[in-house]
């Protein structure tokens, strides 16, 4: 019946569980070129290119444990503070992008149109301020693609439009608590993703300053090469999601 511990402090279970300490920059540089051609009285197409580079550098902080030192409490055991150290942090992306795209007008009040997108996404600073030294971001591909048409009348209008998306490379990070070490734990998963959709929009106008509209969206979204593994009854399980 004597007490011999706290596992918490007054109600805290651990003191300084953040520390952050980040100085970071990001310098960008691009070139893009496009243009439009008006190839017959109904047909137009246009086709645009981007070479982008960005350079990130900058310094994060080193992160050590420390315990203060009470015996009667869990709560001082780990508490994150400053080690003195520096970790540099300089990293450089580039990659090219290109969109083109084609317009048809069927009649004075129906026109088709088509665009194809090859792009991409950099990693951006902040993605480097916990883990300074971490090795899995990079260059994120996307694809898009989209057809559809437009009608437009006095009284009516309606816009349709099927599209399709691609992420060949994308970093999921999630933070899972380790009561062990009473610390948090990153975790990084890469996996891509495929959606195909349909955008609907309409609008009535059945008198003057009057006007009915409605939009619709419908999209059937995967996850492409994501696979992880999870304890299942204490056993490891590879999943693909």
């Amino acid at each position: 019946g004597e007490v011999v511990g706290r596992y918490t402090d007054k109600g805290f279970q651990r003191y300084g569980s953040l520390f952050d300490q980040v100085d970071m920059s990001t310098r960008a540089l691009a070139f893009y070129l496009a243009d439009e051609w008006q190839l017959a009285p109904r047909l137009r197409i246009d086709l645009g290119g981007r070479w982008e580079r960005s350079a990130i550098t900058g310094e994060v902080a080193g992160k050590a444990v420390a315990d203060l030192g009470d015996p009667a409490t869990l709560a001082d055991n780990q508490v994150l503070s400053d080690t003195g150290a520096i970790i540099p942090v300089n990293r450089s992306y580039r990659a090219f992008g290109w969109s083109g795209g084609v317009s048809y007008r069927v009649t004075a009040m129906l026109g088709l149109f088509a665009r194809y997108t090859d792009t991409f996404r950099l990693p951006s600073a902040s993605e480097f301020n916990l883990t300074p030294q971490r090795t899995d971001q990079d260059v994120v591909p996307i694809r898009l693609a989209e057809l559809g048409l437009k009608y437009t009348a006095r009284r009516a209008s309606i816009h349709a439009t099927g599209f399709y998306t691609r992420f060949d490379r994308l970093a999921f990070t999630d933070f899972r608590f380790d009561p062990v070490a009473s610390s948090y734990l990153e975790r990084t998963a890469i996996a891509g993703s495929k959606t195909l959709g349909i955008e609907l929009e309409t609008r009535f106008r059945p008198v003057t300053g009057f006007d009915l509209a409605a939009q619709l969206t419908w999209q059937r979204a995967r996850y492409r090469d994501f696979r992880f593994t999870q304890l299942v009854d204490g056993q490891a399980v590879q999943t693909d999601y």
